[in-house]
């Protein structure tokens, strides 16, 4: 578990992780990140997953996921 903040809103995980075959789920919590959740037009800001996204230390070396679809859920 890693933390961001405002002020550092980029962040690494630097941890060992289970991938299986197939799709594999990848969730961040926003709140977690560092990203604000609530404000003035907060619907027009540019927050979530930005990128570069990227995984590390696979059989084929670094693998760019920043491509991928991200999709986002406001939780209740």
């Amino acid at each position: 578990t890693i933390y961001g903040s405002l002020e550092f809103p980029k962040l690494t995980f630097s941890q060992n992780v289970k991938l299986r075959p197939g799709v594999n789920k990848i969730s961040l919590l926003s709140v977690a990140v560092g990203l604000p959740n609530v404000g003035p037009h907060f619907e027009t800001w540019n927050a979530g997953v930005l990128g570069p996204i990227t995984l590390n230390g696979l059989d084929e070396g670094r693998r760019d996921l920043s491509w991928q679809k991200w999709s986002y859920k406001v939780l209740p």
